[in-house]
């Protein structure tokens, strides 16, 4: 049985993170801008009056994320 684990993710979660977001992007015909989204997760991370970012993780591996955002774009 999987074990599944959501937490806060941190600066050093985006290299980790970026192709999972940048796949998910080709999924839905998103065009990807890695700059633009990059420095919005930075932003977001930066200043928690913005929002969260929350990592799911599987056995120890990324399995998806959430953003909850504050009146943030």
């Amino acid at each position: 049985m999987s074990d599944h684990h959501i937490r806060l993710a941190c600066h050093d979660d985006l290299e980790r993170l970026l192709p999972l977001i940048r796949t998910f992007h080709g999924d839905e015909h998103i065009r990807w801008e890695e700059p633009r989204v990059r420095g919005g997760l930075e932003a977001l991370l930066a200043d928690p009056g913005l929002g969260r970012l929350l990592l799911i993780e599987r056995d120890g591996a990324l399995a998806g994320y959430l953003v909850v955002a504050f009146c943030f774009s």
